[in-house]
């Protein structure tokens, strides 16, 4: 009996220890999973943390700033990339990252940036934008620009030119590369010189300039004759009235009546005359003791007595130029006025106002002419010489006539095409000769000239290539 008991205490004593095997794992388990539910909601807290992170820089990285075309005065063209073809530029015009903004002979513009920096162009001037990661990089090879920079720890604004940065510290300065020969001018605040090829940066304080050549910076006061230049003096001109002392206004307005009496522009006279074409309106006039060193503005309206700026208009730079044909077909009559440009946005003598009918277009007209090849001419014979830093090109054509003028175009690749290579727009049916400018010396150039046909090239002449 006893024995009985023994062997059924020993079976009971085991269930037991099985039990509290199976209790213990199943706690072991339990707290395990309590564990890992607790660990996987702080996972979620923190993957919910980095994505937000994530998405903040990457925001952030997004930010890029765009220009935009506020002043425009004479010819500014634009493009969106080396690739592409030049497209004559309008006020308000948006300038991304990557594009390309250029000034012809006697021509500026202004160019504003989102944080309200501004960047100023001279004549003869190309620069490409770079507004990305929140910095704003203006590249140029040529020209002279002025820049007006918005006060930004975040931001970076520089002018990049040849083999050189010019950071800006919150300032206003200028840079001029002429022939690789670079000028840096501080008009307020300071800027950092960086030589990039050689890791060398050179602060150039308020009231003094930097001159460049080659890897030598020299560091000298800005001198009256600096300050008296055309285009400084067009620029601080131009700044906000608030931070021109009253009396020094009034010596630049006194300076300036004094400037425009004593202005050939204002006296002589021009007297124009005009005549319907077959494909517009021709245009000629003649000028008696009248200052034409800034070329001419000819201005258009349906209203008499256009004038510049407000109506429509061509700027003619030539200053010999005395024919002009207006190509319209609206079969309307417009008012002309020509008037001799002063080279500061204002005219000075005008012409008389004529009053002339435009022919009729229509599309089986157009068709027609885009269709054939007939009135277009077959032939372009080109020749070309150098000058200097210039290029003087000469050609005839044969077989035809050019109505809507020729593309010049130019390369450092054998044959240049419009649309794509830089180009030259010539609208005088009549011209046959050009002159390139401020080429740079030691390179070789390849050019060709195009009948153009609205949007596109027709016959081209033989390719010719300068060595300078």
């Amino acid at each position: 009996m006893l024995e009985f008991y023994e062997k059924k205490g020993h079976k009971i004593f085991i269930w037991i220890m099985i039990g509290l095997i199976v209790a213990t794992t199943f706690m072991v388990i339990f707290g395990e999973f309590v564990a890992f539910n607790r660990d996987m909601a702080r996972m979620d807290v923190i993957v919910a943390q980095t994505n937000k992170m994530i998405a903040q820089s990457a925001k952030k990285q997004k930010v890029s700033y765009d220009g935009q075309v506020e002043y425009i005065e004479g010819d500014v063209e634009k493009r969106s990339g080396a690739n592409d073809g030049w497209f004559s530029a309008q006020k308000s015009d948006i300038i991304k990252s990557g594009d390309e903004v250029r000034t012809l002979v006697n021509s500026r513009a202004i160019i504003t940036f989102e944080d309200g920096s501004a960047v100023r162009l001279d004549e003869n001037t190309q620069i490409v934008f770079d507004g990305q990661n929140e910095n704003i990089t203006v590249g140029m090879d040529k020209g002279f620009v002025y820049n007006k920079v918005a006060k930004n720890d975040a931001r970076v604004y520089m002018v990049k030119t040849g083999d050189y940065e010019v950071k800006a510290l919150g300032t206003e300065f200028s840079v001029e590369n002429e022939n690789e020969s670079i000028e840096v001018m501080v008009i307020e605040s300071a800027v950092d010189v960086v030589d990039v090829d050689n890791n060398k940066t050179q602060k150039i304080e308020e009231g003094n300039k930097a001159s460049v050549t080659g890897d030598a910076i020299t560091k000298e006061e800005i001198t009256q004759k600096d300050l008296e230049d055309d285009f400084i003096v067009w620029n601080t001109q131009t700044e906000n009235k608030d931070v021109v002392k009253e009396d020094k206004k009034e010596e630049t307005d006194k300076e300036k009546n004094k400037d425009e009496e004593n202005s050939d522009y204002t006296k002589g006279s021009i007297t124009l005359s005009g005549e319907k074409s077959s494909s517009g309106v021709r245009l000629h006039w003649d000028t008696s003791g009248v200052n034409t060193g800034h070329g001419f503005k000819v201005v258009k309206s349906k209203e008499s007595n256009p004038v510049y700026p407000g109506n429509d208009y061509k700027y003619l730079s030539d200053a010999g130029v005395r024919d002009y044909k207006w190509k319209i077909d609206t079969g309307k009559k417009y008012h002309f006025r020509v008037c001799a440009y002063q080279g500061n946005g204002k005219c000075g003598v005008y012409s008389n106002d004529v009053y002339v009918s435009t022919p009729s277009g229509g599309s089986d007209k157009k068709e027609n002419d885009d269709k054939s090849d007939g009135d277009y001419a077959s032939k372009v014979s080109l020749s070309a010489s150098k000058d200097g830093d210039n290029v003087k090109l000469k050609w005839d054509i044969s077989g035809g006539d050019a109505p809507k003028g020729f593309k010049v175009v130019k390369s450092k690749d054998k044959n240049p095409v419009y649309p794509g290579d830089d180009y030259k727009y010539l609208s005088d049916d009549d011209t046959r000769k050009y002159t390139w400018k401020d080429l740079k010396e030691g390179k070789s150039y390849h050019f060709r000239v195009c009948i153009y046909k609205g949007g596109k090239c027709g016959t081209y002449s033989n390719d010719v290539k300068v060595s300078l």
